[in-house]
């Protein structure tokens, strides 16, 4: 009978899709829903079931179950299937679990992207695609379930994760609390969601932020205790599908670049490779802390598991290292190469095993070709690295003397050393290095031990190098660590320069076993801190735990302080706990609770304690003739301290006992007061100290202001000091409080009144105020006369009274000036009498002058006497005793004229 190229072709196709020899499948050639299919136009489509034991099952209806496989072949058209229509009418369509889910995936992973590639931007284009996206979203909903386990075979993508849980969170059927949970954990995941949408289209550097926006997001996620925990194999598929869409995009990126041209892209090409082998790094180190480390040791949601690895990134990372490697060495042989070697080096012929290979791809298939491909580039570099490895070894003997400079050299051409026939040439040079290391260990040995020996105790007198506020026990640990980090460089360096030595298997092993010495060590270091801490949270005498139930503050009656009741140990504590949780440690609950304790009132005692410095300290703000008048709101303020409970009085609450830690609503209105009584007395200070300065700018301008000539500038000055301390009396300031400011302002006065009071008397006969008086011929005599005086005979009297009366007035001021003291009773200017008794002798030097003032003016009284000569006599008598003839009479007319002229010349 001759075969059917109709059913051969059906029952292969299913052979093919289940992967069974399609010799298993003859036997179903006579079924019947086969040839209903084949025959039958109106009989749609042939379902293919899998069954047990490499079975299958055919029927004319689509029967799928959860986890069922079922491909389905189906016509385009109602037409009986011939050899000539079998590859043209009949479609394939596989379905995994059920129908909708199979939609699904065929409209997200087909269709939609098969339409958004589509260059038509008709309307009906664009109609098509907005309904499939509704669809899609549609499916998806209607396709999962509430149980978050049971979706995780739907989820491949970041997004979908995202997602799925806002389905759950618009879901009104699911209960509230999964809503509400769904909810935080997409306020959780929205830092990367925008990310993760367009991840495909970031570049490299922008990828390398969302790695770490990716860490942060999923560490909240984890430790999150709001609702009920994130499932540990939800979040290994979700770490899982991460690490593939961060691999996905770097391999797109890379998509473009020409890995092996020695083209100006050269360049670009290797940045683009660092760039996705450090996110790969990145994330790769990321998930190892999280789950190996953080995770593990967070006591309210413990990572239970394997740590977790990230297996095809890992593999992709090493491909990129191994690429990178490639490129580096090529380069760097280059470099070292004679002129010769450098014509048969040209890219084209060296990188010739790799470019037909896909070089960022990763599968069973390809590694072969891949490895096939190194060797060969291997062989075509042989001779290169002979003539390389000669020149290395020239110019490792030029730096022999300097170790340290070798392993600098070493690590920079490691792509190189790595080659087998450079590694071998290089012998000697590279035992050389392995000593260094191994002194270097012996070095790091050295330092963990002073570091042990010389720090048991935390808080010891020996410190080490740290922060300002990193805690004692973080910088312990830190500072193991960063040997760690040494040890584990040189392990690292090691393996990949050394490693087929003989003798570097005793090195590794020194350095494993430093490492694992401080790894112990820190475990030991944290786990004594652990039970030190407890035990001072449990001994009531230490002052670790706080007293909620205690007093707020109190002052010291050894020396007047003012000491808030919140250790300062407590604040340590909070300061160890907070650093040692960023290193990765979990703190013990019973440590954590005294914490939250020491938390809740931090910002409290923070506040208190600003308040307390503030009084402490305010007296070295105070100037010492003012502290008196700040006498009675320091005292409200210790009122206040004593008996906190007087800040609630004024509202009407209870007034009994004292305000606790443990009544935040009290604390708060107590903090309050407390902040506006210190605000007071500090504005109240620097109030006073504003006057004090505008008094002391006024004394300072009267030691320069003349108290001879401008008294009433000196009157005018010590009213507006007196005025400045009358309004401060008149705003409440208790006269008594006045006094020791007014006295002293009364002694800086005093020194600028006996500066200017001695000076005067200095000048005080000659600075005096003028008197006028005239001269005049009366009762046949020249006298001089004031002009108010009336009696003639008088006058020099009068002038002297005058004169006395000016000088007295100086004089006297010392009597009379009042300074800044109340003036009510007598006694009270004896400061300034004083100044009288300090300055006698030059008083009495005052009138001494005074005297020979006055015998001065009266002496010039003589040289105007014989100018009144005629006015003393009987002109008649005289003149008829003395003209006897005419010549009498013109010799005295020509005196006269002579006479009459020098007249002229006196002073009018």
């Amino acid at each position: 009978m001759p075969e059917d190229i109709r059913k051969t072709h059906v029952l292969n196709t299913i052979a093919n899709y289940f992967g069974f020899d399609y010799d298993a499948l003859t036997p179903l050639s006579d079924h019947r829903a086969l040839g209903n299919f084949l025959d039958d136009a109106n009989c749609p489509l042939l379902s293919a079931t899998r069954g047990h034991k490499h079975s299958v099952n055919l029927s004319n209806e689509i029967k799928v179950t959860e986890g069922s496989q079922c491909l389905v072949q189906f016509k385009v058209r109602p037409d009986v299937i011939t050899p000539e229509n079998v590859h043209t009418n009949i479609f394939l369509s596989s379905m995994i679990d059920s129908p909708l889910d199979s939609l699904y995936y065929m409209i997200k992973s087909v269709f939609t992207p098969a339409l958004r590639d589509n260059k038509s931007n008709s309307s009906t284009n664009q109609q098509i695609q907005t309904s499939l996206n509704e669809l899609e979203q549609i499916l998806r909903a209607v396709g999962k379930k509430s149980d978050s386990n049971s979706t995780i075979g739907n989820v491949f993508h970041p997004k979908d994760e995202i997602n799925y849980w806002i389905d759950i969170a618009q879901n009104t059927s699911n209960r509230s609390k999964d809503i509400e949970r769904a909810k935080y954990f997409l306020e959780l995941l929205d830092p990367i969601k925008a990310d993760f949408n367009k991840l495909e289209n970031l570049t490299l550097t922008e990828l390398v932020e969302v790695v770490d926006k990716t860490q942060d997001a999923y560490d909240e996620l984890w430790k999150q205790v709001e609702h009920d925990e994130y499932p540990e194999q939800r979040m290994k598929n979700l770490l899982s599908i991460t690490s593939n869409a961060f691999v996905q995009t770097v391999q797109k990126q890379l998509s473009n670049i020409d890995l092996w041209s020695d083209s100006k892209d050269s360049i670009k090409s290797r940045e683009y490779l660092r760039n996705g082998a450090t996110i790969c790094e990145q994330w790769s180190l990321s998930i190892e802390r999280l789950t190996g480390t953080y995770w593990r040791n967070y006591n309210p949601h413990p990572w239970k598991g394997e740590p977790f690895k990230a297996t095809y990134l890992l593999q992709f990372k090493k491909r990129l290292n191994e690429i990178i490697s490639i490129r580096s060495s090529y380069e760097q042989s280059i470099r070292f190469s004679s002129t010769t070697n450098k014509e048969n080096l040209s890219p084209k012929k060296v990188f010739a095993p790799f470019m037909n290979l896909n070089a960022i791809q990763i599968d069973p298939y390809t590694d072969s070709q891949w490895y096939s491909a190194m060797n060969q580039f291997e062989n075509l570099m042989t001779n290169t690295d002979r003539d390389v490895a000669k020149q290395l070894r020239e110019h490792f003997q030029t730096i022999r003397s300097n170790p340290q400079q070798m392993l600098v050299d070493f690590k920079r051409y490691s792509d190189l050393i790595q080659r087998e026939t450079i590694r071998k040439d290089l012998a000697s040079e590279r035992e050389l290095l392995l000593g260094q290391l191994e002194s270097d260990i012996r070095t790091l040995t050295d330092e963990f031990n002073n570091l042990t020996n010389g720090r048991m105790g935390v808080g010891g007198k020996k410190s080490i190098t740290r922060g300002v506020n990193r805690t004692v026990i973080a910088g312990l640990l830190d500072a193991s660590r960063q040997i760690e980090t040494k040890v584990n460089n040189i392990i690292t360096d090691g393996e990949k320069l050394l490693g087929d030595l003989s003798g570097y298997a005793r090195v590794a092993s020194l350095a494993k076993q430093l490492k694992q010495d401080l790894i112990n060590w820190r475990k030991d270091k944290f786990r004594e801190w652990c039970q030190d801490t407890i035990h001072a949270i449990d001994d009531p005498k230490q002052e670790l735990s706080l007293e909620t139930s205690g007093r707020l503050m109190e002052l010291d009656s050894r020396d007047g302080k003012l000491r808030v009741l919140y250790g300062d140990r407590l604040v340590t504590l909070l300061n160890e706990v907070r650093q040692l949780s960023s290193l990765g440690y979990d703190i013990p609950s019973k440590i954590m609770k005294c914490v939250d304790i020491g938390k809740k009132f931090y910002q409290y005692g923070v506040e208190l304690q600003a308040v307390a410095h503030f009084y402490n300290t305010i007296d070295t703000e105070m100037i010492p003739s003012q502290q008196s008048l700040m006498l009675d709101l320091a005292k409200s303020f210790e009122r206040l301290v004593k008996d906190p409970k007087v800040s609630q009085r004024g509202g009407g609450g209870d007034s009994s006992g004292q305000i606790t830690w443990d009544n935040p609503e009290q604390l708060t209105r107590y903090i309050s007061t407390l902040r506006a009584t210190a605000e007071k007395l500090k504005t109240e200070n620097l109030k006073l100290r504003r006057h004090h300065l505008t008094i002391q700018q006024i004394v300072c301008s009267l030691m320069n202001t003349d108290l001879l000539r401008e008294p009433h500038k000196w009157q005018y000055q010590v009213q507006e000091i007196r005025k400045i301390m009358d309004t401060l009396t008149n705003e409440g300031y208790a006269a008594k409080n006045m006094k020791p400011w007014r006295a002293f302002w009364d002694r800086q006065l005093y020194k600028a009144l006996e500066l200017q009071y001695s000076m005067g008397l200095k000048a005080l006969n000659e600075n005096l105020p003028d008197i006028k008086i005239d001269l005049v011929f009366g009762e046949k005599s020249v006298q001089y006369k004031l002009p108010s005086s009336l009696q003639a005979q008088s006058s020099i009297e009068a002038i002297k009274a005058t004169y006395y009366h000016e000088m007295k007035r100086f004089l006297s001021i010392p009597l009379t000036f009042k300074g800044c003291s109340d003036t009510s009773s007598s006694g009270k200017h004896l400061i300034f009498q004083s100044i009288m008794s300090l300055h006698s002798d030059d008083i009495v030097a005052c009138f001494y002058t005074s005297n020979e003032l006055f015998a001065k003016l009266e002496r010039g009284l003589n040289q105007y006497k014989e100018w009144t000569v005629l006015g003393q006599v009987d002109i008649e008598e005289l003149v008829e005793k003395n003209l006897q003839d005419v010549e009498d009479w013109e010799r005295n007319f020509r005196a006269l004229k002579i006479r009459g002229q020098d007249a002229e010349k006196l002073p009018k």
